[in-house]
């Protein structure tokens, strides 16, 4: 829904001489209200974005502005919801998945990260998943629906996680019979971690290019969602032990 004086960016356009079809699409953002009202100073309830950063970091505060709210329509601003996002999408989910991939892959294979053997149905569909969730998210984008391009991210995150639950490397390392298929499935994930850190730049730029150093992959940097395809981490590519990028806010800092 396009807010009545929208019009009045297009009449002035016509004016200029703007015709039809040079008119430039026309992209409104919602209003961002506060227990339900329009924030305003005389009401009191305005938000300092300043104090936010300064309390739960840039980084949180970025993500929940895009997350929480859709493309043309107003979101009610919701602190504990600015925590639990990023304490569940961002610590828990793709934290957790960047911190376990690349320790286990430190410690199991000295950070060394290569194919392995035969690719399973379980792999397959881990590469098919982010084959998906790439395309949901290019798709979202260009719409200019970046929540929804971020839960297409998160999408493949969860699958990630999912997958090292059932292949379990942690098992799979104590039997020198495993090597070949426990290289896979850390290739898998170191993988996936690798385009999550170009799919978040967007969004998280700071956090996209800490991934990146821990990748030792300065290169993702500069890579474009054209860019992507299966192999962003070459085989025999040495990794180094990753620190938390996505550290949990604490429910005191919240209060």
């Amino acid at each position: 829904m396009v807010p009545a004086h929208g019009i009045y960016w297009l009449a002035m356009l016509h004016a200029f001489g703007f015709s039809d079809e040079k008119m430039p699409q026309l992209l409104v953002h919602g209003f961002w209200n506060s227990g339900g009202e329009k924030m305003s100073k005389s009401l009191g309830n305005i938000v300092d974005p300043s104090e936010l950063a300064d309390t739960f970091g840039v980084d949180a505060l970025r993500y929940y502005l895009v997350r929480d709210i859709h493309t043309g329509k107003d979101a009610n601003f919701d602190v504990e919801r600015l925590v639990m996002l990023f304490n569940t999408e961002l610590a828990n989910e793709l934290g957790n998945l960047c911190n376990r991939a690349l320790n286990m892959s430190v410690r199991f294979t000295d950070g060394i990260i290569t194919p392995g053997g035969p690719l399973t149905h379980d792999d397959m569909a881990l590469q098919q998943s982010l084959i998906d969730s790439t395309a949901a998210y290019t798709k979202a984008m260009g719409n200019h629906e970046i929540s929804m391009g971020l839960e297409a991210l998160n999408r493949h995150v969860t699958h990630c996680n999912q997958y090292a639950e059932r292949m379990k490397p942690w098992e799979l390392n104590k039997n020198l019979e495993n090597k070949e298929r426990l290289a896979t499935v850390l290739h898998h994930l170191a993988e996936s971690v690798a385009h999550c850190a170009v799919l978040l730049s967007p969004i998280l730029p700071e956090a996209s290019r800490k991934l990146a150093d821990q990748l030792k992959l300065p290169a993702l940097n500069d890579l474009k969602l054209p860019d992507l395809k299966w192999g962003l981490v070459p085989s025999g590519h040495e990794i180094e032990k990753p620190t938390p990028v996505f550290p949990r806010i604490e429910v005191k800092a919240a209060e």
